[in-house]
């Protein structure tokens, strides 16, 4: 995670927050969208050469990074411009704790939703992940990534 301002009043204290949690991040949006392909293999019982590769016990971080980044941001911008929506304030003694279990429920919530608005997004990230930079595939993959972030999150610098 590259932390840094994507809109006007950040907050680097909840990105650096996020930052703690991040490789728990990047699995949790990967074993989202390998949930959703293998699910789609079973439903059309065909196993694909995706499929068989999805199946990572580890992968290049760099490769969904800035993915996950623009979820993280959106998140901040959430927090710091629409904070009512986490009310009450969290003590100050658990705060980064707090905040932490609601950016990783944020995360579950948000990939669901873009994952059921955009049905080629799993087979994506699968792609981006499996096939790293220098893999014309997964270089092609992260950009549809980047794409997509950027239409769906227009008040974030991305």
């Amino acid at each position: 995670m590259i932390v840094g301002p994507n809109f006007q009043d950040d907050s680097m204290r909840v990105a650096k927050i996020q930052h703690a949690s991040y490789h728990n991040a990047l699995w949790i949006i990967l074993n989202a969208a390998r949930h959703r392909f293998v699910s789609a293999e079973r439903i059309v019982q065909t196993r694909t050469e995706l499929g068989r590769r999805f199946d990572l016990a580890v992968f290049d971080h760099r490769t969904l990074q800035r993915f996950h980044d623009a979820l993280a941001a959106r998140f901040r911008f959430r927090y710091c411009m629409e904070s009512s929506l986490f009310d009450p304030k969290p003590d100050k003694s658990d705060e980064s704790e707090l905040i932490n279990d609601l950016w990783i429920a944020f995360l579950r919530e948000e990939l669901s939703r873009l994952l059921n608005t955009f049905e080629e997004l799993a087979a994506n990230i699968g792609i981006a992940a499996s096939y790293p930079n220098p893999e014309a595939k997964g270089t092609a993959a992260e950009e549809y990534l980047h794409e997509l972030t950027v239409a769906e999150y227009p008040m974030l610098k991305l």
